[in-house]
Protein backbone atom coordinates (compact mmCIF):
# COMPACT_ATOMS: atom_id res chain seq x y z
CA UNK A 1 0.00 0.00 0.00
CA UNK A 2 2.77 2.34 0.91
CA UNK A 3 4.57 1.41 -2.28
CA UNK A 4 1.50 2.16 -4.38
CA UNK A 5 1.12 5.53 -2.67
CA UNK A 6 4.75 6.38 -3.50
CA UNK A 7 4.20 5.51 -7.15
CA UNK A 8 1.09 7.65 -7.25
CA UNK A 9 2.94 10.55 -5.67
CA UNK A 10 5.69 10.22 -8.28
CA UNK A 11 3.16 10.14 -11.11
CA UNK A 12 1.40 13.17 -9.69
CA UNK A 13 4.73 14.99 -9.44
CA UNK A 14 5.54 14.20 -13.05
CA UNK A 15 2.09 15.29 -14.17
CA UNK A 16 2.41 18.48 -12.15
CA UNK A 17 5.77 19.25 -13.72
CA UNK A 18 4.41 18.52 -17.18
CA UNK A 19 1.40 20.72 -16.55
CA UNK A 20 3.61 23.50 -15.21
CA UNK A 21 5.89 23.22 -18.25
CA UNK A 22 2.89 23.32 -20.57
CA UNK A 23 1.50 26.37 -18.82
CA UNK A 24 4.90 28.06 -18.96
CA UNK A 25 5.18 27.26 -22.66
CA UNK A 26 1.71 28.63 -23.32
CA UNK A 27 2.57 31.78 -21.36
CA UNK A 28 5.83 32.26 -23.25
CA UNK A 29 4.04 31.73 -26.57
CA UNK A 30 1.44 34.30 -25.63
CA UNK A 31 4.17 36.73 -24.63
CA UNK A 32 6.06 36.15 -27.87
CA UNK A 33 2.88 36.48 -29.90
CA UNK A 34 2.11 39.77 -28.17
CA UNK A 35 5.62 41.07 -28.84
CA UNK A 36 5.40 39.98 -32.47
CA UNK A 37 2.04 41.67 -32.81
CA UNK A 38 3.39 44.86 -31.30
CA UNK A 39 6.38 44.69 -33.64
CA UNK A 40 4.08 44.25 -36.63
CA UNK A 41 2.00 47.23 -35.58
CA UNK A 42 5.14 49.32 -34.98
CA UNK A 43 6.55 48.26 -38.34
CA UNK A 44 3.32 49.24 -40.09
CA UNK A 45 3.34 52.58 -38.30
CA UNK A 46 6.97 53.20 -39.29
CA UNK A 47 6.28 52.23 -42.90
CA UNK A 48 3.37 54.65 -43.03
CA UNK A 49 5.56 57.36 -41.51
CA UNK A 50 8.35 56.64 -44.01
CA UNK A 51 5.89 56.88 -46.89
CA UNK A 52 4.62 60.17 -45.50
CA UNK A 53 8.15 61.51 -45.01
CA UNK A 54 9.14 60.39 -48.52
CA UNK A 55 6.19 62.19 -50.01
CA UNK A 56 7.09 65.28 -48.02
CA UNK A 57 10.71 65.08 -49.19
CA UNK A 58 9.61 64.64 -52.80
CA UNK A 59 7.41 67.69 -52.48
CA UNK A 60 10.23 69.67 -50.84
CA UNK A 61 12.68 68.55 -53.55
CA UNK A 62 10.26 69.59 -56.28
CA UNK A 63 9.78 72.94 -54.56
CA UNK A 64 13.56 73.37 -54.15
CA UNK A 65 14.18 72.55 -57.82
CA UNK A 66 11.58 75.10 -58.82
CA UNK A 67 13.18 77.65 -56.50
CA UNK A 68 16.63 76.91 -57.95
CA UNK A 69 15.28 77.40 -61.47
CA UNK A 70 13.64 80.65 -60.40
CA UNK A 71 16.81 81.93 -58.72
CA UNK A 72 18.91 80.89 -61.72
CA UNK A 73 16.60 82.81 -64.02
CA UNK A 74 16.71 85.81 -61.69
CA UNK A 75 20.52 85.70 -61.56
CA UNK A 76 20.67 85.48 -65.34
CA UNK A 77 18.30 88.42 -65.60
CA UNK A 78 20.36 90.32 -63.02
CA UNK A 79 23.56 89.71 -64.98
CA UNK A 80 21.89 90.85 -68.20
CA UNK A 81 20.58 93.97 -66.46
CA UNK A 82 24.00 94.71 -64.95
CA UNK A 83 25.72 94.26 -68.31
CA UNK A 84 23.17 96.48 -70.03
CA UNK A 85 23.45 99.02 -67.23
CA UNK A 86 27.23 98.99 -67.55
CA UNK A 87 26.97 99.65 -71.28
CA UNK A 88 24.47 102.45 -70.75
CA UNK A 89 26.58 104.06 -68.02
CA UNK A 90 29.72 103.93 -70.13
CA UNK A 91 28.26 106.27 -72.76
CA UNK A 92 27.67 109.32 -70.53
CA UNK A 93 30.86 108.61 -68.57
CA UNK A 94 32.86 108.51 -71.78
CA UNK A 95 31.28 111.81 -72.81
CA UNK A 96 32.07 113.39 -69.43
CA UNK A 97 35.67 112.20 -69.49
CA UNK A 98 36.08 113.17 -73.14
CA UNK A 99 34.89 116.74 -72.62
CA UNK A 100 36.98 117.03 -69.44
CA UNK A 101 40.08 115.98 -71.34
CA UNK A 102 39.11 118.31 -74.19
CA UNK A 103 38.88 121.25 -71.80
CA UNK A 104 42.35 120.47 -70.48
CA UNK A 105 43.75 119.88 -73.98
CA UNK A 106 42.43 123.25 -75.22
CA UNK A 107 44.03 125.08 -72.33
CA UNK A 108 46.37 126.91 -74.71
CA UNK A 109 43.68 128.23 -77.05
CA UNK A 110 41.04 128.77 -74.36
CA UNK A 111 42.83 128.80 -70.99
CA UNK A 112 40.97 127.88 -67.83
CA UNK A 113 41.28 129.61 -64.53
CA UNK A 114 43.00 127.73 -61.73
CA UNK A 115 39.65 127.09 -60.06
CA UNK A 116 38.08 125.85 -63.30
CA UNK A 117 41.06 123.57 -63.96
CA UNK A 118 40.66 122.11 -60.46
CA UNK A 119 36.96 121.48 -61.07
CA UNK A 120 37.75 119.76 -64.39
CA UNK A 121 40.29 117.49 -62.69
CA UNK A 122 37.76 116.60 -59.99
CA UNK A 123 35.10 115.81 -62.60
CA UNK A 124 37.52 113.65 -64.56
CA UNK A 125 38.69 111.84 -61.41
CA UNK A 126 35.11 111.13 -60.29
CA UNK A 127 34.19 109.83 -63.74
CA UNK A 128 37.28 107.62 -63.65
CA UNK A 129 36.19 106.16 -60.31
CA UNK A 130 32.73 105.37 -61.68
CA UNK A 131 34.24 103.78 -64.78
CA UNK A 132 36.55 101.67 -62.61
CA UNK A 133 33.56 100.51 -60.54
CA UNK A 134 31.73 99.46 -63.71
CA UNK A 135 34.78 97.54 -64.94
CA UNK A 136 35.23 95.86 -61.56
CA UNK A 137 31.58 94.79 -61.51
CA UNK A 138 31.83 93.37 -65.02
CA UNK A 139 35.06 91.55 -64.15
CA UNK A 140 33.48 90.09 -61.02
CA UNK A 141 30.49 88.80 -62.98
CA UNK A 142 32.83 87.31 -65.60
CA UNK A 143 34.85 85.58 -62.88
CA UNK A 144 31.67 84.28 -61.24
CA UNK A 145 30.31 82.91 -64.52
CA UNK A 146 30.68 79.47 -65.98
CA UNK A 147 32.92 78.16 -68.71
CA UNK A 148 36.57 77.27 -68.67
CA UNK A 149 39.23 79.78 -69.71
CA UNK A 150 41.23 79.15 -72.88
CA UNK A 151 44.77 78.41 -71.67
CA UNK A 152 47.79 79.24 -73.82
CA UNK A 153 51.50 79.71 -73.29
CA UNK A 154 51.99 83.28 -72.03
CA UNK A 155 55.27 85.07 -71.39
CA UNK A 156 54.52 86.48 -67.95
CA UNK A 157 57.48 88.87 -68.00
CA UNK A 158 56.33 90.40 -71.28
CA UNK A 159 52.72 90.64 -70.07
CA UNK A 160 53.83 92.41 -66.89
CA UNK A 161 56.07 94.75 -68.89
CA UNK A 162 53.14 95.70 -71.12
CA UNK A 163 50.95 96.38 -68.07
CA UNK A 164 53.64 98.57 -66.49
CA UNK A 165 54.10 100.50 -69.72
CA UNK A 166 50.35 101.14 -69.88
CA UNK A 167 50.27 102.43 -66.29
CA UNK A 168 53.47 104.47 -66.48
CA UNK A 169 51.64 107.77 -67.05
CA UNK A 170 49.27 107.10 -64.15
CA UNK A 171 52.19 106.23 -61.88
CA UNK A 172 54.13 109.32 -62.93
CA UNK A 173 51.13 111.53 -62.19
CA UNK A 174 50.80 109.94 -58.72
CA UNK A 175 54.52 110.30 -58.07
CA UNK A 176 54.99 106.54 -57.68
CA UNK A 177 57.79 104.51 -59.24
CA UNK A 178 56.99 101.23 -60.97
CA UNK A 179 59.91 98.82 -60.48
CA UNK A 180 59.21 96.18 -63.12
CA UNK A 181 61.45 93.07 -62.97
CA UNK A 182 64.24 92.70 -65.55
CA UNK A 183 63.85 90.30 -68.49
CA UNK A 184 64.16 86.62 -67.61
CA UNK A 185 63.89 83.37 -69.54
CA UNK A 186 61.70 80.40 -68.72
CA UNK A 187 58.99 82.41 -66.95
CA UNK A 188 56.05 81.35 -69.10
CA UNK A 189 52.70 80.20 -67.71
CA UNK A 190 49.62 78.44 -69.00
CA UNK A 191 46.89 81.06 -68.80
CA UNK A 192 44.27 82.98 -70.72
CA UNK A 193 46.24 85.85 -72.35
CA UNK A 194 43.46 88.41 -71.96
CA UNK A 195 42.58 87.41 -68.41
CA UNK A 196 46.18 87.36 -67.19
CA UNK A 197 46.72 90.92 -68.42
CA UNK A 198 43.52 91.99 -66.67
CA UNK A 199 44.71 90.31 -63.46
CA UNK A 200 48.15 91.93 -63.58
CA UNK A 201 46.70 95.34 -64.40
CA UNK A 202 44.28 95.25 -61.48
CA UNK A 203 46.97 94.14 -59.04
CA UNK A 204 49.38 96.87 -60.16
CA UNK A 205 46.57 99.45 -60.12
CA UNK A 206 45.67 98.34 -56.60
CA UNK A 207 49.29 98.80 -55.51
CA UNK A 208 49.41 102.24 -57.16
CA UNK A 209 46.21 103.31 -55.43
CA UNK A 210 47.60 102.44 -52.00
CA UNK A 211 51.12 103.81 -52.48
CA UNK A 212 51.83 107.41 -51.43
CA UNK A 213 53.71 109.90 -53.55
CA UNK A 214 57.41 109.14 -53.62
CA UNK A 215 56.77 105.44 -52.98
CA UNK A 216 57.71 102.47 -55.12
CA UNK A 217 55.63 99.57 -56.38
CA UNK A 218 58.10 96.71 -56.52
CA UNK A 219 57.47 93.56 -58.57
CA UNK A 220 59.43 90.32 -58.27
CA UNK A 221 59.19 87.14 -60.34
CA UNK A 222 60.45 83.69 -59.39
CA UNK A 223 59.95 80.02 -60.17
CA UNK A 224 59.10 77.40 -57.54
CA UNK A 225 59.05 73.91 -59.05
CA UNK A 226 56.11 73.91 -61.48
CA UNK A 227 54.77 77.34 -60.47
CA UNK A 228 55.62 80.89 -61.53
CA UNK A 229 55.16 83.47 -58.78
CA UNK A 230 54.79 87.24 -59.11
CA UNK A 231 55.03 89.25 -55.89
CA UNK A 232 53.73 92.84 -56.06
CA UNK A 233 54.78 95.04 -53.13
CA UNK A 234 53.13 98.38 -52.50
CA UNK A 235 54.25 101.20 -50.22
CA UNK A 236 50.97 101.79 -48.42
CA UNK A 237 50.13 101.56 -44.74
CA UNK A 238 50.85 98.25 -43.02
CA UNK A 239 48.12 95.68 -42.68
CA UNK A 240 46.77 94.69 -39.30
CA UNK A 241 47.60 91.05 -39.85
CA UNK A 242 49.12 88.73 -42.42
CA UNK A 243 46.00 86.57 -42.56
CA UNK A 244 43.60 89.44 -43.24
CA UNK A 245 41.30 88.25 -46.05
CA UNK A 246 38.97 91.25 -46.23
CA UNK A 247 40.19 92.35 -49.69
CA UNK A 248 39.14 88.93 -51.03
CA UNK A 249 35.61 89.10 -49.63
CA UNK A 250 33.26 90.55 -52.26
CA UNK A 251 30.74 93.20 -51.26
CA UNK A 252 32.51 93.67 -47.94
CA UNK A 253 32.30 97.42 -48.35
CA UNK A 254 36.00 98.26 -48.21
CA UNK A 255 39.23 96.35 -48.17
CA UNK A 256 41.83 96.58 -45.42
CA UNK A 257 43.06 100.01 -46.56
CA UNK A 258 40.11 101.57 -48.34
CA UNK A 259 38.66 101.09 -51.80
CA UNK A 260 36.14 98.58 -53.05
CA UNK A 261 36.85 94.90 -52.61
CA UNK A 262 35.33 93.83 -55.92
CA UNK A 263 38.53 94.31 -57.92
CA UNK A 264 40.75 92.05 -55.82
CA UNK A 265 37.94 89.53 -55.26
CA UNK A 266 37.35 89.20 -59.01
CA UNK A 267 41.10 88.84 -59.59
CA UNK A 268 41.25 85.99 -57.09
CA UNK A 269 38.36 84.18 -58.77
CA UNK A 270 39.84 84.64 -62.24
CA UNK A 271 43.17 83.30 -60.96
CA UNK A 272 41.59 80.22 -59.39
CA UNK A 273 39.72 79.44 -62.62
CA UNK A 274 43.11 79.18 -64.36
CA UNK A 275 44.53 76.85 -61.71
CA UNK A 276 46.38 79.60 -59.87
CA UNK A 277 46.27 81.18 -56.44
CA UNK A 278 46.37 84.73 -55.08
CA UNK A 279 47.45 85.44 -51.51
CA UNK A 280 48.16 88.56 -49.48
CA UNK A 281 50.68 89.09 -46.69
CA UNK A 282 52.25 91.92 -44.75
CA UNK A 283 55.42 93.33 -46.26
CA UNK A 284 58.28 93.35 -43.71
CA UNK A 285 59.10 96.90 -44.82
CA UNK A 286 55.73 98.57 -45.27
CA UNK A 287 52.47 97.99 -47.04
CA UNK A 288 51.31 94.68 -48.41
CA UNK A 289 52.48 92.08 -50.89
CA UNK A 290 50.11 90.24 -53.22
CA UNK A 291 51.56 86.96 -54.50
CA UNK A 292 50.17 85.57 -57.74
CA UNK A 293 51.00 81.91 -58.43
CA UNK A 294 50.26 80.27 -61.79
CA UNK A 295 51.13 76.90 -63.38
CA UNK A 296 54.38 77.07 -65.33
CA UNK A 297 54.16 76.27 -69.03
CA UNK A 298 55.96 73.12 -70.19
CA UNK A 299 59.27 73.52 -71.96
CA UNK A 300 58.80 74.19 -75.69
CA UNK A 301 59.54 71.36 -78.09
CA UNK A 302 62.07 71.39 -80.87
CA UNK A 303 59.51 72.70 -83.33
CA UNK A 304 58.87 75.81 -81.27
CA UNK A 305 62.40 76.37 -80.00
CA UNK A 306 63.54 78.28 -83.06
CA UNK A 307 63.68 82.04 -82.86
CA UNK A 308 60.51 83.82 -83.90
CA UNK A 309 60.68 85.87 -87.09
CA UNK A 310 58.40 88.86 -87.70
CA UNK A 311 57.63 90.16 -91.17
CA UNK A 312 57.23 93.94 -91.12
CA UNK A 313 55.98 95.65 -94.30
CA UNK A 314 56.81 99.34 -94.15
CA UNK A 315 58.25 101.92 -96.55
CA UNK A 316 59.37 104.41 -93.89
CA UNK A 317 63.04 103.85 -92.89
CA UNK A 318 62.52 105.53 -89.50
CA UNK A 319 59.66 103.17 -88.62
CA UNK A 320 61.72 100.18 -89.76
CA UNK A 321 64.60 101.24 -87.51
CA UNK A 322 62.20 101.69 -84.58
CA UNK A 323 60.67 98.24 -85.09
CA UNK A 324 64.11 96.63 -85.39
CA UNK A 325 65.05 98.12 -82.04
CA UNK A 326 61.80 96.92 -80.42
CA UNK A 327 62.11 93.42 -81.90
CA UNK A 328 65.71 93.15 -80.75
CA UNK A 329 64.68 93.98 -77.20
CA UNK A 330 62.10 91.17 -77.31
CA UNK A 331 64.53 88.65 -78.76
CA UNK A 332 62.81 88.57 -82.16
CA UNK A 333 64.20 88.64 -85.68
CA UNK A 334 62.64 91.30 -87.91
CA UNK A 335 62.48 91.03 -91.69
CA UNK A 336 61.47 94.31 -93.32
CA UNK A 337 59.87 94.53 -96.75
CA UNK A 338 59.26 97.90 -98.38
CA UNK A 339 56.36 96.82 -100.63
CA UNK A 340 53.39 94.52 -100.38
CA UNK A 341 54.46 92.17 -103.22
CA UNK A 342 57.93 91.85 -101.70
CA UNK A 343 56.39 90.93 -98.37
CA UNK A 344 54.06 88.34 -99.88
CA UNK A 345 56.93 86.73 -101.80
CA UNK A 346 59.05 86.45 -98.66
CA UNK A 347 56.09 85.22 -96.60
CA UNK A 348 55.39 82.43 -99.11
CA UNK A 349 58.93 81.13 -98.56
CA UNK A 350 58.96 81.49 -94.77
CA UNK A 351 56.65 81.18 -91.77
CA UNK A 352 56.65 84.56 -90.01
CA UNK A 353 54.22 86.43 -87.83
CA UNK A 354 52.99 88.98 -90.39
CA UNK A 355 52.57 92.67 -89.73
CA UNK A 356 51.15 95.10 -92.26
CA UNK A 357 51.28 98.81 -91.54
CA UNK A 358 51.44 100.74 -94.81
CA UNK A 359 48.67 101.77 -97.16
CA UNK A 360 50.61 100.12 -100.00
CA UNK A 361 50.52 96.81 -98.16
CA UNK A 362 46.79 97.09 -97.45
CA UNK A 363 46.10 97.98 -101.10
CA UNK A 364 48.16 95.01 -102.26
CA UNK A 365 46.29 92.71 -99.86
CA UNK A 366 42.91 93.93 -101.12
CA UNK A 367 43.92 93.55 -104.79
CA UNK A 368 45.32 90.08 -104.18
CA UNK A 369 42.13 88.98 -102.44
CA UNK A 370 39.84 90.56 -105.06
CA UNK A 371 41.70 89.03 -108.02
CA UNK A 372 42.18 85.63 -106.42
CA UNK A 373 45.97 85.59 -106.77
CA UNK A 374 47.74 82.62 -105.29
CA UNK A 375 49.70 83.06 -102.10
CA UNK A 376 52.82 81.61 -103.72
CA UNK A 377 54.17 83.69 -106.63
Amino acid sequence: MARRRGVMDFVLLVLSLALAGTCAGIWLWLQAHGVAERLRRENARLEARIVQQTQGLRHALTTAEGEVDRLTAELRTRDEIMQALGRELRNPLTTIMGFSQLLRANDQADPLTARQAQFVRQIEAAAGVLLALIEESEAFMDADGGGSPSLHRVDLRLALRQVCDGLEAQAREAGVTLACPPPAHGLCVMADPGQIRRILRRLVENALRHSPGGGTVRMEMSRAEDRIIIAIHDAGMSLTGAGDDRPFRPLDGRDARGGTALGVASVQRLTERMGGALTMARDPGAGAVFSLSLPAAPAPGLASSRQAVVLYIEDNPANIALMRQAASGLGLTLHAATTGPEGWIWRARSDPISSCSTSACRTWTAMRSRRGWASTP
